[in-house]
């Protein structure tokens, strides 16, 4: 079975520097066999190679639109109502 990807999204708002996840959850959850993916933020309060050097994989910015769909996408911010809409669902029963 393929480990479970999670992606963290790099997220600007003005005077928020809050992340979702912490370089020490990102190498706890590699160690329980999760794959990390995080973009490069210039706005986070830690900085790409803090996530870099426990093993998360940094990506680029702004490139969770288009993570594959079975990518959990993680972020604290709200998302832009764009159309069309650039989260994508999906729901296996």
């Amino acid at each position: 079975m393929a480990p479970v990807t999670l992606h963290l999204r790099s997220e600007t708002k003005p005077l928020e520097h809050r992340s979702a996840l912490t370089p020490t959850v990102t190498r706890k959850l590699l160690d329980k066999g999760f794959k990390v993916n995080v973009e490069r933020s210039p706005e986070r309060i830690f900085g790409d190679e803090e996530f870099g050097s426990v093993g998360a994989t940094l990506v680029e910015e702004g490139s969770w639109p288009n993570a594959p769909e079975d990518h959990i996408i993680i972020g604290l911010k709200e998302l832009e109502n764009k159309d069309p809409f650039p989260l994508k669902a999906s729901f296996k029963g």
